[in-house]
């Protein structure tokens, strides 16, 4: 169960801290896109602002974060 909840809170970091690279690296990568989505609707089910305009916004604010984690993967 620790794997699962350290899995969704390091999706959440990328996707605050790189939301652009993040979404770049589920394109190539079909499970963290599902996880990505999965993500997406549970913070939207808690709370509302969490819709399209906020991921633009931190879209527009990613730092390059996401490479890193891939690296240190390989």
């Amino acid at each position: 169960m620790d794997a699962v909840l350290e899995d969704k809170a390091e999706v959440y970091s990328c996707l605050l801290i790189d939301h652009r690279g993040t979404e770049k690296l589920a394109r190539e990568d079909r499970i963290l896109a599902r996880k990505v989505v999965r993500m997406k609707e549970l913070l939207h089910s808690f709370a509302s602002e969490f819709n399209e305009d906020f991921w633009s916004k931190r879209d527009a604010a990613s730092i390059s974060y996401a490479k890193s984690i891939v690296k240190t993967r390989s």
